[in-house]
């Protein structure tokens, strides 16, 4: 976000430090915290991210109980090297469901990669729409009763619509 120069001398120079001048490198520039409510969550269940076949997948079921414990999520992110870092953090009410919601997300990450080397061995031409290389740089870890994902990507490889885009 900022000003047309600014945002397209950022895309401009994604290989090299963008001189963006209210953020230094390794300074943080965002962050948020959401608490959850497993009441609210449970609403959810109703609803058409629920269902099996739809947005969510199996992943709406395979969590169970576990996405009811979910106390807040939180993240924030940071520029350094002329990458966007972003972390995030699902704080939940016990080990066990982080543990749970860790493996679902190992397990997701793993069958993302799969799907995006197969796409890539079969059509080179054509690129999947996560490359592999982004999705090899997320990091997942469970610490206790949070569940914590690092990734960092060049602008392009977070924004392809607006790096390829003419600006008006």
């Amino acid at each position: 976000l900022g000003s047309k120069e600014g945002v397209l001398a950022f895309f401009a120079h994604e290989n090299k430090k963008a001189s963006l001048p209210k953020i230094s490198d390794d300074e943080e520039f965002a962050s948020f915290s959401i608490p959850m409510d497993g009441e609210m969550l449970k609403k959810l269940e109703s609803s058409k991210l629920s269902d099996p076949n739809g947005p969510l997948g199996p992943l709406a079921t395979t969590l169970g109980e576990a996405m009811y414990k979910i106390e807040e999520i939180s993240g924030r992110s940071k520029f350094a090297g002329g990458r966007a870092h972003i972390d995030l953090t699902l704080s939940c009410e016990n080990v066990e469901s982080a543990k749970a919601i860790w493996s679902v997300a190992q397990a997701s990450l793993g069958m993302a990669q799969l799907a995006a080397m197969r796409q890539q061995m079969k059509n080179p031409q054509n690129p999947p729409m996560l490359p592999l290389s982004f999705l090899t740089k997320i990091k997942l870890k469970n610490k206790g009763n949070e569940v914590h994902a690092h990734f960092e990507a060049l602008p392009a490889e977070l924004f392809p619509w607006a790096a390829n885009q003419k600006f008006p």
